[in-house]
């Protein structure tokens, strides 16, 4: 591990920070969609798993707790059952509860959220968006000012679920400020004076366009925006989120920096914001520049969005990213125990595992077909690819023309293919054991010799698929015409 992430991330574990905001409980529910509705024209969702996570100014501070900071989260929730389920988990995750104030006039605010197959089918909201009363907002300021003191600086994570008013805003930047502290804002509404002398506010291209009146269509319009923003609120910094296209940030007094992003593949979006606004609050608490932070808030977000629903980032995931270097498709070649571990992280995003396995010795357009229908079967595409010495045993002394290495690059640059793993022995029975592949393909030219793994796959409801083969596509036929030249 790089002796730099190593120290950001152990500088992260001597931060405090209170975050206050919208406190939301978010509610999962995944399943399988394979019948309509006879009441209606609408899709049933067979619902196989439910799950409940924080979300809003509690998905800062939990993305916060999980990095190896500590935090306060600071809000309102209601006086019922999902305020009971809220509370719990804050104490499960290491929050707690001393800023957690309970009003019976209000419920909890509570998404929930439909999955099948990764794929959001609806959301619904359970929410008031009135102000909370200037009684709830004295115990969020009271509970500020007791602890602003012990932290290195103050969130404010507005979701406009009416915690965080103007008046409100306005007393927590002065109360942070007045002991020295900085002060990080991922906005909401029309206008945001109500955060201004804030350090640096974190928002979407859309909300930016909204506030500041400004089209962005080119780099001059968001560097135009973002300075629009630092002027007009008294701010160090502002940070717009891009989505494909990464992030600008713009500093008072460090410059202008337009950050690529980094997501290989993007599920979901929920909570990228709030991944980024956490990155860029504590390694700015921990004295890191803006452009520093705001690339660690960059990468963070390119984690996050590969997963289904609010997630955090691990200090891990942040580890593997920075030592990966740049995106590559060689990336894509595991070996098995790497494999088994991102294939456990993959199906608990709801993704179904599909294996084939082969030669793949000279790449012809009926392999590209092929590996694009076994694609098609499910999520993630495992390809299991003999290795020269089994290539060689099953095939003969002149076998294989091209070696592992380069067909596994060539394989892991096609689209279809996510993942691809060499293994020496001559069948792929002991692999597709230890993969356990929701659905396993083969050619139909397997159909009389019998699909290794079949038995293995249907013992747990796997699927067995064979692809019916296209005549005239055969690395034999190219090795034999290349022979008559």
């Amino acid at each position: 591990m790089s002796s730099r992430i190593q120290e950001i991330l152990d500088n992260f574990r001597r931060c405090k920070l209170i975050v206050v905001g919208d406190l939301i409980l978010d509610h999962y529910a995944f399943g399988n969609v394979n019948r309509v509705s006879p009441e209606a024209p609408i899709q049933i969702l067979d619902v196989e798993k439910e799950e409940y996570r924080l979300g809003g100014a509690a998905n800062v501070a939990n993305n916060l707790v999980t990095l190896g900071a500590r935090a306060y989260v600071c809000g309102v929730v209601g006086d019922d059952r999902n305020a009971d389920l809220f509370c719990q988990f804050a104490v499960d995750t290491g929050l707690g509860t001393a800023g957690i104030f309970r009003d019976a006039g209000r419920p909890t605010t509570t998404k929930t959220r439909l999955i099948a197959h990764a794929h959001h089918l609806l959301r619904t909201d359970r929410e008031t968006r009135q102000p909370v009363s200037s009684e709830f907002s004295d115990k969020i300021l009271a509970f500020v000012t007791a602890h602003i003191g012990e932290c290195q600086g103050l969130v404010m994570s507005d979701y406009a679920k009416g915690v965080l008013s103007d008046t409100l805003c306005e007393r927590l930047v002065a109360v942070a400020k007045a002991q020295g502290k900085k002060v990080f804002v991922g906005p909401k509404g029309k206008s945001w004076q109500r955060y201004r002398g804030a350090d640096v506010i974190s928002a979407n291209r859309v909300e930016t366009e909204m506030v500041t009146g400004i089209s962005i269509k080119s780099e001059e319009n968001i560097s135009e925006a973002a300075h629009k923003l630092v002027s007009e609120l008294n701010l160090d910094a502002t940070v717009i989120t891009l989505g494909a296209k990464g992030l600008f940030i713009s500093s008072r007094h460090q410059g202008d920096a337009h950050i690529a992003a980094e997501a290989r593949e993007v599920f979901d979006v929920a909570g990228a914001g709030d991944t980024v606004l956490t990155l860029l609050s504590l390694a700015a608490s921990c004295g890191y520049p803006w452009k520093t932070a705001a690339r660690l808030a960059n990468t963070a977000a390119g984690i996050v969005v590969g997963k289904v629903g609010t997630a955090t980032v691990t200090p891990r995931e942040l580890e593997t990213k920075f030592l990966e270097g740049p995106v590559s498709h060689l990336g894509k070649i595991k070996a098995l125990p790497d494999l088994l571990l991102r294939l456990e992280w993959q199906r608990s995003q709801g993704r179904l595992v599909v294996f084939t396995n082969g030669c793949f010795d000279l790449l012809h357009p009926g392999h590209v077909r092929y590996l694009e229908y076994c694609k098609r079967r499910g999520d993630i595409l495992v390809v299991g690819l003999n290795s020269d010495s089994s290539v060689h045993a099953l095939k003969g002394g002149h076998r294989p023309i091209v070696p592992e290495n380069d067909r596994a690059e060539m394989l892991s640059a096609l689209s279809a293919v996510d993942y691809v793993t060499i293994f020496g022995e001559l069948t792929p029975a002991v692999l597709i054991e230890k993969i356990r592949p929701d659905v396993l393909v083969k050619g139909s030219d397997w159909a009389q010799k019998g699909v290794v793994g079949k038995e293995v796959v249907e013992s747990y409801d796997g699927v067995v698929e064979l692809y019916p083969l296209e005549a005239g596509y055969s690395t034999s036929q190219l090795i034999d015409k290349i022979k008559q030249l």
